[in-house]
Protein backbone atom coordinates (compact mmCIF):
# COMPACT_ATOMS: atom_id res chain seq x y z
CA UNK A 1 0.00 0.00 0.00
CA UNK A 2 2.65 2.53 0.64
CA UNK A 3 4.30 1.59 -2.69
CA UNK A 4 0.99 2.67 -4.19
CA UNK A 5 0.93 6.17 -2.12
CA UNK A 6 4.53 6.95 -3.21
CA UNK A 7 3.52 6.22 -6.78
CA UNK A 8 0.26 8.26 -6.81
CA UNK A 9 -1.90 5.14 -7.59
CA UNK A 10 -3.39 5.07 -4.37
CA UNK A 11 -4.46 8.86 -4.52
CA UNK A 12 -6.80 7.86 -7.73
CA UNK A 13 -8.62 5.54 -5.93
CA UNK A 14 -8.81 7.83 -2.60
CA UNK A 15 -8.55 11.05 -3.13
CA UNK A 16 -8.59 12.12 0.06
CA UNK A 17 -5.42 10.72 1.05
CA UNK A 18 -3.23 13.08 -1.54
CA UNK A 19 0.16 12.75 -2.07
CA UNK A 20 0.96 15.82 0.42
CA UNK A 21 1.61 16.37 3.98
CA UNK A 22 -2.42 16.31 4.53
CA UNK A 23 -2.51 12.85 2.64
CA UNK A 24 0.83 11.03 4.26
CA UNK A 25 -1.08 12.12 7.76
CA UNK A 26 -4.60 10.69 6.42
CA UNK A 27 -3.05 7.31 5.32
CA UNK A 28 -0.87 6.28 8.65
CA UNK A 29 -3.97 7.50 10.49
CA UNK A 30 -5.99 4.53 8.63
CA UNK A 31 -3.38 2.62 10.45
CA UNK A 32 -3.59 3.86 13.95
CA UNK A 33 -6.94 3.44 15.05
CA UNK A 34 -9.06 -0.03 15.70
CA UNK A 35 -11.28 -0.64 12.82
CA UNK A 36 -8.46 1.34 10.44
CA UNK A 37 -7.36 -1.02 7.16
CA UNK A 38 -4.95 -3.30 9.28
CA UNK A 39 -7.42 -5.02 11.67
CA UNK A 40 -9.83 -5.90 8.23
CA UNK A 41 -7.17 -6.08 5.76
CA UNK A 42 -4.02 -7.81 6.76
CA UNK A 43 -2.20 -9.33 9.81
CA UNK A 44 0.06 -7.66 11.89
CA UNK A 45 3.00 -8.89 10.47
CA UNK A 46 1.56 -7.66 6.92
CA UNK A 47 0.84 -3.85 8.63
CA UNK A 48 4.73 -4.06 9.94
CA UNK A 49 6.40 -4.81 6.30
CA UNK A 50 3.99 -2.03 4.69
CA UNK A 51 4.93 0.35 7.31
CA UNK A 52 8.64 -0.54 6.73
CA UNK A 53 8.59 -0.65 3.18
CA UNK A 54 7.07 3.36 3.34
CA UNK A 55 9.61 4.65 6.05
CA UNK A 56 12.38 2.63 4.05
CA UNK A 57 11.08 4.97 0.77
CA UNK A 58 11.01 7.97 2.91
CA UNK A 59 14.65 7.30 3.98
CA UNK A 60 13.68 7.04 8.04
CA UNK A 61 13.98 3.69 10.14
CA UNK A 62 11.45 4.40 12.89
CA UNK A 63 7.76 5.89 13.01
CA UNK A 64 8.90 8.59 15.44
CA UNK A 65 10.84 10.09 12.44
CA UNK A 66 7.79 10.09 10.25
CA UNK A 67 5.70 12.12 13.10
CA UNK A 68 8.75 14.54 13.49
CA UNK A 69 8.86 15.00 9.71
CA UNK A 70 4.67 15.93 9.71
CA UNK A 71 5.40 17.72 12.88
CA UNK A 72 8.17 19.84 10.76
CA UNK A 73 5.92 20.68 7.88
CA UNK A 74 2.90 21.50 9.26
CA UNK A 75 4.36 23.68 11.12
CA UNK A 76 5.79 24.87 7.51
CA UNK A 77 9.14 24.25 7.39
CA UNK A 78 10.35 22.25 4.78
CA UNK A 79 11.92 18.30 5.08
CA UNK A 80 15.80 18.37 5.79
CA UNK A 81 17.86 16.01 3.24
CA UNK A 82 19.11 12.81 4.34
Amino acid sequence: MANTWLEGTYSEVYPAISRDEAGMTRLFRQFSFPGGIPSHVAPEKTVENYVSHLLAKLGMRRRTQAAVLLTRLRSGGRPRAS
